[in-house]
């Protein structure tokens, strides 16, 4: 899929790269083929992949138009754990970490994005649930969009496949 995007995308690569990261909600489409209607099947709609691809290309083509010179914020705070994430594996490791990248525009200090790194799994909705979902980190993004009026994004942190809401 990075791969395709590049390809779409009119980037000088002596100059430019484009780095595609995500995280994932276990309320969301299979995008891989490991969740298909049985085993060895694959759950991917061509449909909706292709869509992801335009946005993707879209996106990037906006933002490469709207380019600013910028300052950069760094926050890390640990975050109680208890009653929010806790390890399910041996052996038990938490990361209680909160770590915040803000830019600010360097003309006029309005924040352009904020980039939020936590190590818990967005899987609070549960098995059961068969709606789409952005789990927490779309609770967690809408709230720090709505305090700045920028765009933020959620990254998994550095276990985030061990450590998972207790709930």
């Amino acid at each position: 899929d990075v791969e395709a995007i590049r390809r779409r995308l009119d980037l000088d690569s002596r100059r430019q790269a484009l780095i595609i990261a995500a995280t994932h909600t276990h309320s969301g489409p299979d995008t891989l083929g490991l969740w298909g209607p049985v085993q060895g099947i694959s759950g991917v709609d061509a449909a909706y992949r292709a869509r992801i691809h335009e946005a993707v290309v879209s996106l990037v083509n906006r933002l490469v138009s709207s380019l600013q010179e910028a300052e950069l914020y760094s926050s890390v705070r640990p975050i109680e754990m208890k009653g929010r994430c806790k390890d399910f594996r041996d052996p038990v490791v938490m990361n209680p970490d909160l770590a915040v990248l803000r830019l600010r525009s360097k003309r006029d200090k309005s924040v352009i994005g904020t980039v939020m790194d936590w190590s818990c799994h967005p899987e609070v909705i549960g098995r059961e649930n068969l709606l789409l979902s952005t789990d927490f980190p779309g609770a967690a993004c809408a709230a720090v969009e709505k305090e700045s009026g920028a765009p933020c994004v959620y990254f998994s942190g550095t276990i985030g496949g061990m450590q998972s809401p207790d709930n």
